[in-house]
């Protein structure tokens, strides 16, 4: 069977506005006072399964929270533009504040999400965080239509901004990758359909002032150019190996550059041929007398 539980902390005076139900005040003279230790919820909600179940479908399962918003009528907007446009929905918005007397703090999280899959367990996934387009969706957004969106409520330079739009390990935790896994994976659908998209990666419409990608193995800039200790492609043009690495070309045996021996005897040919691959720094000329 499931056991179902929720708390609310909720004070005897309540107000109700367009968002609901304000709840608890915590610290000072209120919930925990000035010695404050361990945590405070406002909303808890607990659903514990306390016995198993002989057998379900493969798509049941329990949700602890849902919240939903069905938009069904007009709200007056007149055409898809950004002045035109008028209605707008969101099914969960949590809110942190931090503010000016908030100081020498630990720091927050808008929200956190913790998933645990203990010893003895076994599943066929496990996701952080689950987006899905339900099967009635057929229409995307006119002006952007995105999984997953950052956002900045004020104008450039107003905000500070995010140091990083996305940090794969935090300091007061532990690295989130396993050893043998990957930050990006594009994974095969049940039928094991090759996933076809338009771009992999697309950055066209920024700006990078110092690098576009970079990694312990190779840099690409702003314009393009590609700095590695392999490959050079900077502004002066393109460089292949370094002075102590091996080249080989059509699948040949690498080695270092040749230092041929022996004398063109005269022969312009000769010459010009050795000075060509020496400008080119396939050889070292000086063995090769005229």
């Amino acid at each position: 069977r499931m056991h179902a539980a929720s708390s609310c902390g909720c004070t005897r005076r309540r107000r109700a506005d367009a968002r609901g139900v304000v709840v608890r005040n915590f610290g000072g003279t209120t919930d925990g006072g000035t010695s404050y230790a361990g945590d405070r919820a406002g909303l808890g909600v607990s659903f514990i399964q306390t016995g198993p179940i002989s057998r379900a479908a493969a798509t049941s399962g329990i949700v602890g929270i849902s919240s939903g918003v069905n938009m069904l009528q007009s709200w007056g907007g007149s055409s898809l533009t950004g002045a035109g446009a008028a209605g707008y929905a969101t099914a969960v918005n949590p809110y942190l504040v931090m503010g000016g007397t908030f100081t020498n703090g630990g720091g927050g999280s808008g929200e956190e999400i913790d998933i645990s899959g203990r010893a003895g367990a076994t599943f066929l996934d496990k996701y952080g965080l689950l987006i899905v387009l339900d099967n009635f969706d057929v229409r995307q957004g006119a002006r952007s239509d995105a999984a997953l969106v950052f956002a900045n409520q004020a104008i450039q330079g107003a905000s500070r901004g995010w140091k990083s739009l996305i940090s794969v390990g935090a300091p007061a935790g532990y690295f989130a990758p396993a050893t043998d896994g990957a930050f990006w994976t594009l994974t095969p659908n049940a039928t094991g359909d090759t996933m076809v998209v338009n771009k992999g990666l697309s950055l066209a419409n920024g700006t990078f002032t110092t690098s576009a990608i970079e990694t312990p193995g190779f840099t690409v800039d702003g314009s393009g150019n590609l700095t590695s200790p392999k490959i050079d492609n900077g502004s002066s043009g393109l460089t292949v190996a370094a002075a102590s690495s091996k080249l080989g070309f059509y699948g040949a045996t690498t080695i270092v550059k040749a230092t041929p021996v022996g004398a063109c005897a005269g022969n312009t040919g000769c010459q010009a041929l050795r000075d060509a691959l020496g400008n080119l720094g396939l050889i070292n000329t000086g063995s090769i007398s005229n």
